[in-house]
């Protein structure tokens, strides 16, 4: 079933992707090369983060979830995006890689998996940053409790994660949201400046401007 009878979390982010595409289709090379110099440092821990998983729990997601069809994350259908995550992913990816998800959106998934996940995993060039950082108990009940080094580990990628989203400081996740609002693009996912808990973050922090505030407009 497409389109008319998605849900309105799939409209939501459909309507975003689109509208991300556009903007950076439309914006001049100059202003992308910008972006990607501003997401270099994110790309950096991604491709730190991605290693560790793919050294030491990989094979155990692959027998005990993705295999069996009982991922408990994959499983769901509502996952928590970011506007950031879509637009680092529209600003990695080609059109063939992101018309799929596209198609995704527009579908029915009928409540048994996430609406991103596909026949080969999942649709997304980067996985979403809460996808990314998510363990669940069996996981780390297998592969981290009681391992010094790899809990070590784990929390130091924690602790980087946070330079990139906890806006209790300037971050990348909330400047990429200003970049896109100060072209005329507003989305549902821009929890940076829709969030109440996170707008409360940020002006306990002391960062909710003149500036910053006029780039919220009303809903």
């Amino acid at each position: 079933m497409k389109d008319a009878m998605i849900s309105e979390y799939q409209r939501e982010h459909l309507d975003t992707w689109i509208a991300v595409r556009n903007v950076c289709k439309r914006m001049e090379q100059a202003g992308i090369q910008e972006l990607l110099v501003a997401i270099s440092e994110y790309l950096a821990f991604r491709k730190e983060l991605q290693s560790f998983f793919d050294e030491h729990l990989k094979s155990y997601c692959q027998e005990k979830c993705f295999s069996s069809d009982l991922s408990a994350c994959c499983g769901k259908d509502s996952i928590v995006v970011h506007f950031a995550d879509i637009a680092i992913d529209v600003l990695l990816s080609e059109d063939t890689e992101i018309d799929p998800i596209l198609e995704a959106l527009r579908t029915d998934p009928r409540g048994l998996s996430c609406v991103y996940l596909g026949p080969k995993g999942c649709l997304w060039k980067m996985t979403p940053i809460v996808c990314a950082m998510f363990l669940c108990d069996g996981l780390i009940d297998a592969r981290l409790k009681g391992k010094r080094g790899f809990e070590e580990t784990w929390h130091r990628l924690h602790e980087k994660r946070k330079a990139f989203t906890w806006p209790d400081r300037p971050v990348l996740f909330d400047e990429i949201e200003k970049r896109f609002l100060t072209l005329g693009l507003q989305s549902p996912l821009m929890y940076y400046h829709f969030s109440p808990g996170l707008l409360r973050i940020k002006r306990n922090a002391g960062l909710m401007t003149t500036t910053a505030k006029s780039l919220i407009s009303p809903r």
